[in-house]
C-alpha cells in the first residue's frame, strides 16, 4: 500500500500487450500496477465487505494505480514490455490531490534458467522403478 511520494519497486499486475497502447499525441503503454493507495484499499474493502470471500477483478481492478511507459520516439519493442508479476521502478508523487505514478522505468529482465523436462521425466521414472523394485522385494 502506497501512503506518500516516494521511489519504489513493484510488480506489474498484468502482462502489457499492444492492446495497452494509447496513440494519440503523447504515445505511450498503460502498465498496471500491483500498488494500491490508502483511499483505493477502502474502496476495495468496501466492495468486499458484501460478506463475499472473493469477488471478480473487474470489480476492484479501477482501484489500483497504473503508469505509463512514453513511446515518444515509438522505440518500444512489444519484447521489452512488461509481463505480469514482472518488477519496475516506480516513482509516485502528488498530481493535484492525487497520488499518482508519475515515473515509470523497466528493469533489466531477469535471466531465466531453462529446465531440461526430458532429465525430470527421466528422473521421474527412475525413482518410479526404485519404488516398486523396493515394493516388491
Amino acid at each position: 500500500m502506497l501512503v506518500k511520494p516516494g521511489t519504489h519497486i513493484v510488480t506489474v499486475g498484468y502482462t502489457v500487450t499492444d492492446a495497452n497502447y494509447i496513440l494519440d499525441e503523447n504515445p505511450r503503454y498503460l502498465v498496471p500496477l500491483r500498488v494500491v493507495t490508502g483511499e483505493g484499499l477502502e474502496k476495495i474493502l468496501s466492495i468486499v465487505d458484501g460478506g463475499s470471500k472473493t469477488v471478480p477483478f473487474d470489480k476492484v481492478r479501477k482501484h489500483f494505480l497504473i503508469g505509463a511507459l512514453w513511446d515518444t520516439d515509438g522505440e518500444i519493442q512489444t519484447s521489452d514490455l512488461p509481463i505480469k508479476g514482472e518488477r519496475v521502478n516506480a516513482t509516485f508523487d502528488y498530481v493535484g490531490e492525487r497520488l499518482l505514478c508519475t515515473h515509470l522505468e523497466l528493469l533489466p529482465k531477469e535471466e531465466l534458467d531453462f529446465v531440461d523436462i526430458g532429465a525430470i521425466d527421466e528422473f521421474k521414472n527412475d525413482i518410479l522403478k526404485l519404488l516398486n523394485k523396493n515394493e516388491i522385494t
